[in-house]
């Protein structure tokens, strides 16, 4: 990707403050291959066409300063790295403190980790986080930094949200921590004061409950005696146990020593095993080394043959090239006289050619040269006026080729009978109406959705008898008429994640076209009784529309009439003694009637009456002639409109055929420059190559006769003596080779006969292992039995139940003592003493309890539980209502120092806002709107744009997306002077702003921005008006990236186009 980057304007370093930035650099970052970006100290307005890169500097700030990717709605790191590359860097120059060097910061970046330095020393994210406290920058603050991504979450702060942004924006921040604390302060005191209510209650309630519960006091003692007995007992259960263990004990001492016995016994009978083992595996070792030594010897036998064999190679490559240099230096001598001749004849032939072309004049050329380069400027310009002719008719054409297209779209509405004209708008408000034509037509254009849905019934079903429209549409509530219908849970999520996508909230069914119901009472039947059938029988449409009717409205089980009932009718159906009712619900002219039952009493039967409206949807077939007059009207309009835009686009056309014709004529004068320069060149080609093939033919003669003048002979006959004397070597070499092969028969035979001896050593081993291997398993055996035996002994010998009888017993009273001991005693005088014995007392004594707790236990443990409750909220109460009250001097220290301050910023903030909003709208101010809470408080900016209107709160659905952005913009720059953010940045905020409002806030971002030295700015804007207002301190960085901009042509680099360019 190509792209660049000019800029002639000089910067003073000095005017630089601390936090600013004074310069980005990326590579291979989004678009950009390469790109640096050197800053101005006060405004910074980049510009350039959509899509060429003008974010990128928001986003380079954004994540080189350690800011998250959410800020600039990105999924994630990776599709922030340049097309085709896997690595991308970010630099960024920040003014540091007076004296100090700037801060470099260098992030470098995968899709998976990211590699920090400050200053070329490695650093991490803690390190930048910390630089961006140190000079106050805010990136997820709306106030301060403003991507296009967030434009639109800046006009959707709500009030409450929009405070606290603005707090942290003011000053060192200390008002929000202040409000931050008065909320948190604020709910802790509502926390207290609701559990002091709840405890006060309580309270009243325990001490009434107490005095019902009392009469169960005595009792109560009695079963408190019982629970003595029950805990005497519990406590003795360790002391049973210890005599338990001390019994088990003896009996494990007996066991131990036992398997100890047997254990030694067979470890004596296995010792002779063990020594013949290790004896086999001796004479293995011993077999295993003299093979070896035999491998070794026939390893190195081998190796001579080889050597001996690369030898005898190498002496027949030397006979080879021997006999090669023999052969060429006969043929040398004969084959340079031919050569030569053969030289002296071409060098004759190119002497001729040379002499043949005539000179060249240099002068002639570079004036052709000359004259082609200000032709070509010619060109260009014209090219130019084209593109730019052709630049300003693209949209006239687009305008057409739309206008085009709606006329056909009204043409074919006209012509149609497309039920959905019903809902399209017209004059009378219906947003349930509105938001079903919305929802249906990008359904419709959104092909994929095809077969995964049913339209609305108003547009899919038509009622067979125009009577009965009006009765449908009194049936079937709003939201079912205008309702989408699926058949499926995954047809019903996608359509529903449509409605999210396109954000329309649109009606979404569900149905079950399986399971059709039926009447209860079947067409001739109800015929009797006066009806014409059911609503449904006069309902045609798709049965999956029509099945989910079914579902939400009943329409199958609700008879009509078009004739009105008697009242003998009526009660023939309501009150026929039997008790039953046929239908809760059903239409007799223009009347629905609904049966209801009372729930009390006698349960009397009675009904309500509603009267039915005309219809509006079903009873037309197509468009209505309200709509056909508004689309006439439209068609018309949209007619002259094409006329129009036809006749501006024939004036361009002319003035682009005329400069196209300029075009051909200068192109075929330069066609011809071209042609002639051309066949310059081509002589000058020729004949210098000429000239270089005669100097390398001399050259080739000079060789050919210094080389023909040589004598072989004697090299000859020295070369064949080589010769002799190396095939009498290789002779030699041949037989060394075959003592070596008979030497190396003999070591394989040796060794293959120690190899057996191995195998057959290793084998007797193995037997004896194996043996050996099953009395090592009984051994085990035997020693895990004595280890298990040993340790459940030691357990018992090493165990603590003494010593947690003696610690359980320090937390005794005396009392507590004499009555365990007393009760110890007397189970030791009956041989009574064990845990199982003393269990089983327990639990006769918890049934005893349970018997004597019967009726009254939960009385019992109520009043147990009331008293303690009682004590509890008798000490809670005071220290709740005494940290009340310290919280809310607090609170109210806090609040008067904070409240005044606040809201002294917020009149200068309204009074600033108001002073220059004033100037493109009626009205504006920005108030701080108090509540009992402090999570609360707003900061509401109040605007009119119209006289006659009233100051309304910023919002989305009162104003316009123009005015928003003017509000924003204006209420933004009203913090200037009071914050201390080194730098702010602003991204394609004059969006649907009309020119003459954008071009005020662009006179007053520009002027507050440029005079007030407190914070450097950034402005992207994709569009850039004429008659604007710039400062002399500004600087308007433009931007141009994208594959089909050619990189810049060499003459357009010279000094004095610009200061300086960057190709990125």
């Amino acid at each position: 990707m190509n792209g660049n980057k000019r800029r002639r304007v000089e910067v003073n370093k000095n005017q630089f403050r601390p936090g600013y930035i004074e310069k980005v650099k990326v590579s291979n970052f989004t678009t950009y291959s390469e790109g640096e970006f050197n800053l101005s100290p006060s405004l910074n307005m980049i510009i350039g066409p959509n899509g060429t890169g003008k974010s990128t500097l928001v986003a380079a700030i954004c994540l080189g300063l350690g800011g998250k990717i959410d800020l600039i709605k990105r999924k994630n790191m990776k599709s922030m790295i340049k097309t085709g590359q896997t690595r991308s860097i970010i630099e960024i120059w920040i003014k540091n403190y007076d004296n100090e060097p700037s801060i470099i910061i260098k992030r470098e970046f995968t899709d998976k980790e990211s590699r920090w330095s400050i200053n070329n020393r490695p650093a991490n994210e803690s390190k930048i986080k910390e630089i961006r406290k140190k000079f106050n920058i805010q990136l997820d603050n709306l106030c301060h930094f403003l991507p296009q991504e967030r434009v639109a979450e800046f006009a959707g702060l709500s009030p409450e949200k929009l405070l606290l942004e603005t707090e942290r924006t003011l000053g060192d921040g200390h008002l929000l921590e202040s409000h931050q604390d008065l909320i948190r302060m604020d709910n802790e005191s509502q926390t207290i004061s609701s559990n002091i209510e709840d405890i006060e209650i309580r309270l009243n309630q325990l001490l009434e409950e107490k005095s019902k519960l009392e009469e169960e006091a005595k009792r109560f003692e009695e079963y408190e005696k019982k629970l003595k007995q029950i805990d005497l007992h519990n406590k003795l259960i360790p002391y049973a146990q210890l005599l338990d263990l001390k019994k088990q004990k003896e009996q494990l001492q007996r066991d131990t020593r036992a398997a100890k016995d047997a254990l030694n016994k067979f470890s004596a009978s296995i010792e002779p095993a063990i020594n013949q083992v290790q004896q086999f595996w001796e004479h293995v070792e011993q077999c295993v080394k003299v093979s070896k030594q035999f491998q070794d010897e026939e390893i190195e036998v081998k190796s001579r043959i080889d050597n001996a064999k690369s030898d005898l190679n190498k002496i027949k490559d030397n006979i080879d090239s021997l006999k090669g240099s023999i052969i060429t230096w006969r043929k040398r001598s004969s084959e340079s006289k031919i050569q030569l001749d053969k030289l002296r004849k071409d060098k004759l032939l190119l002497e001729e050619a040379l002499n043949d072309i005539e000179d060249i004049d240099d002068n002639l050329f570079q004036e052709i040269r000359k004259t082609l380069q200000n032709k070509n400027e010619d060109k260009n310009n014209i090219v130019s006026t084209i593109e730019q002719l052709e630049s300003e008719s693209k949209p006239i054409a687009r305008n057409i080729d739309q206008l085009e297209r709606k006329k056909v779209e009204i043409q074919n509405r006209l012509k149609g009978s497309d039920k959905l004209a019903l809902l399209e708008h017209s004059e009378t408000k219906n947003t349930q109406r509105d938001v079903a034509y919305n929802s249906h037509v990008r359904l419709r254009m959104t092909s994929e959705l095809k077969n995964h849905y049913f339209e609305c019934p108003i547009v899919s079903c038509t009622v067979t008898d125009v009577d009965f429209a009006k009765v449908l549409e009194k049936v079937v509530d709003n939201n079912s008429l205008f309702s989408i219908t699926t058949t499926n849970n995954e047809d019903f999520n996608l359509i529903r994640k449509f409605a999210e996508e396109i954000k329309i909230n649109f009606p979404i069914r569900l149905t079950d076209v399986k399971n059709i119901p039926q009447p209860a009472i079947n067409v001739e039947q109800i015929k009797a009784f006066g009806f014409d059938g059911y609503l449904s029988d006069f309902v045609e449409g798709p049965k999956e529309v029509l099945s989910m009717l079914y579902d939400t409205s009943k329409i199958y089980n609700i008879p009509v009439s078009k004739q009105p009932f008697t009242t003998s009718q009526i009660d023939k159906l309501i009150k026929n003694g039997s008790g039953y009712i046929p239908f809760m619900k059903f239409i007799a002219g223009n009347i629905m009637y609904n049966i209801n039952r009372s729930r009390y009493g006698s349960k009397q039967i009675f009904y309500t009456t509603e009267q039915i409206d005309d219809a509006r949807y079903f009873n037309s077939k197509g468009l209505s002639e309200e709509t056909r007059i508004r689309y006439n009207n439209q068609l018309q309009e949209v007619n002259n409109q094409i006329k129009q835009e036809r006749i501006k686009l024939s004036n361009f056309q002319n003035s682009i055929t005329t400069a196209k014709e300029e075009r051909r004529a200068i192109q075929h004068e330069m066609e011809k420059l071209v042609n002639k320069s051309d066949s310059i060149k081509a002589l000058k080609k020729k004949k210098t190559a000429l000239e270089t093939k005669l100097s390398n033919k001399k050259e080739d003669i000079a060789k050919t006769i210094r080389i023909s003048k040589r004598d072989y002979s004697e090299k000859i006959d020295k070369a064949l003596q080589e010769v002799n004397a190396k095939y009498l070597e290789s002779s030699q070499q041949m037989i060394k080779i075959s003592n070596y092969i008979q030497e190396l028969t003999n070591l394989t035979i040796e060794t293959n006969m120690k190899k057996f001896a191995v195998i057959e050593a290793k084998n007797k081993h193995t037997k004896a292992q194996s043996m050996l291997q099953d009395l090592e398993s009984e051994k085990e055996r035997l020693q895990e039995e004595y280890h298990i035996l040993k340790e459940e002994y030691s357990k018992i010998k090493k165990g603590d139940a003494a010593k947690k009888i003696e610690e359980q017993s320090r937390s005794y009273t005396q009392e507590e003592r004499a009555d365990l001991a007393e009760l110890a005693q007397m189970y030791k005088d009956n041989e009574e003493l064990t845990e199982r014995i003393i269990r089983e007392k327990i639990s006769i004594l918890e049934d005893e309890k349970s018997v004597m707790a019967t009726a009254d236990q939960s009385s019992i443990e109520t009043l147990r539980r009331k008293l303690k409750e009682i004590e509890t909220a008798g000490r809670e109460l005071p220290r709740l209502k005494t940290a009340k009250e310290r919280l809310d001097e607090r609170i109210k220290t806090i609040q008067d120092s904070w409240e005044s301050e606040l809201q002294a910023l917020v009149n200068q903030i309204s009074l600033s806002f108001n002073k220059r909003f004033t100037k493109v709208a009626s009205d504006g101010q920005v108030e701080l709107a108090k509540s009992e809470r402090f999570k609360d408080w707003k900061l509401q900016i109040l605007v009119k744009f119209r006289e006659e209107s009233d100051l309304k709160i910023l919002d989305h659905q009162s104003q316009s997306g123009g005015e928003r952005a003017v509000s924003t913009i204006f209420f933004i720059m009203s913090l200037q002077g009071l914050t201390d953010a080194p730098f702010r940045v602003v991204d394609e905020i004059n969006q649907g702003m009309d020119p003459k409002n954008e071009k005020m806030a662009h006179r007053y971002f520009v002027h507050t921005a440029c005079q007030n030295q407190n914070s450097q700015y950034f402005l992207v804007t994709p569009k850039l008006l004429t008659g604007l207002y710039y400062h002399p301190d500004m600087v308007v960085h433009c931007i141009y990236t994208g594959p089909l901009i050619e990189a810049p042509e060499e003459s357009t680099l010279s000094t004095g186009f610009m200061d300086f360019t960057k190709i990125y």
